[in-house]
């Protein structure tokens, strides 16, 4: 096992008789270690480290639970890397297969009013958003909080790969 950093996750699980430990650290390098302690078996031995989620890189924290999806339940984990969520999740067997990176989209929105010969527009700029998902914008725009240059504008649009919203004037 490769130096830890970040916050250690322990759990006490479903798995057993008795309940196993299932523990998670994040490496110093790229992924998350795990090892499981059963409870069940004299001695109590701890397993060898498992290493995944190299591919999203430095993991700065985690949390995991136990949920009832499956039987007894499957491990459920998001980890956080810089500013990325990422959800992943273990199979409660006989496998025992961990899946992901699933990202988790934690999406926001900008607006800017621009003036230009043509009218008075307002630019739409968005960050974390999932490809290709649909985008619909609905604004009302009042100016000086009056009611006379009241506008509105509507536009649907689908967020490009590798980006986040395109930028479209209402």
């Amino acid at each position: 096992m490769s130096p830890v950093s970040g916050n250690p996750v322990l759990v006490q699980s479903r798995f057993g008789r008795k309940g196993n430990f299932e523990f998670l650290i994040p490496s110093n390098s790229a992924g998350i270690h795990f090892m499981w302690r059963n409870n069940d078996a004299a001695g109590m031995p701890w397993s060898a480290p498992f290493t995944f989620a190299q591919n999203v890189g430095r993991v700065d924290a985690i949390t995991m639970i136990q949920s009832n999806f499956g039987s007894p339940g499957n491990l459920e984990l998001i980890a956080r890397s810089g500013d990325k969520l990422n959800f992943f999740w273990r199979d409660s067997g006989p496998a025992f297969r961990w899946s992901g990176p699933f990202r988790m989209v934690v999406g926001a929105a900008s607006l800017r009013a621009i003036q230009t010969p043509n009218g008075r527009f307002i630019q739409v700029n968005g960050t974390g958003f999932s490809e290709n998902s649909s985008v619909s914008i609905a604004c009302d725009i009042f100016t000086n909080g009056g009611p006379t240059t009241h506008q509105t504008g509507e536009r649907n649009d689908t967020t490009e790969p590798l980006s986040s919203w395109p930028r479209f004037d209402l």
